[in-house]
């Protein structure tokens, strides 16, 4: 009989008593889709978040992480022409492409998440390369200035 009873209660602390390690989340609402190319996970009004960051990563607990790429972050209005920067994301090189006619008294300062200027150089051709094979994997920002006025700011992404 304790034998019986010792194995009851080893069945129910085993059965029972065992916490399921799972994530959990408290939203007010929220649902998740698949199809054949991929998956969409939503939730909406999360309660609990957390942000841990060091000098090359931040993680936000609690949120939907997305994976845009913001290409362009400040123009100068009505500049007349366009300045471009491609591919981003980068492995090795960007090109920052600029019309003949406006590369005049132009610079390029390349920065860090921390703001750290890491490059300052003339551009003295239409398209520049600006080398990222020494840098490690990060975020970067570029900013094309003319003397005092900065008329661009890309955001980079390396790989």
């Amino acid at each position: 009989m304790k034998l019986i009873l010792k194995l009851l209660i080893f069945s129910w602390f085993f059965y029972f008593g065992t916490p399921v390690k799972a994530q959990q989340l408290v939203s007010t609402s929220g649902d998740y889709y698949q199809n054949s190319t991929g998956s969409l996970s939503v939730s909406v009004g999360e309660l609990a978040i957390e942000t841990f960051s060091n000098t090359n990563n931040i993680l936000t607990q609690g949120f939907q992480q997305t994976n845009l790429v913001s290409v362009s972050i400040k123009e100068l209005p009505d500049m007349g022409y366009q300045i471009s920067v491609y591919p981003n994301p980068v492995l090795d090189f960007v090109v920052l492409k600029i019309p003949s006619e406006n590369i005049v008294g132009k610079q390029y300062k390349l920065y860090d998440m921390n703001g750290k200027v890491l490059e300052i150089k003339l551009i003295e051709e239409t398209e520049t390369e600006i080398s990222f094979s020494k840098l490690a994997p990060a975020t970067y920002f570029i900013k094309v200035v003319e003397g005092v006025d900065e008329l661009k700011t890309f955001k980079i992404v390396k790989l």
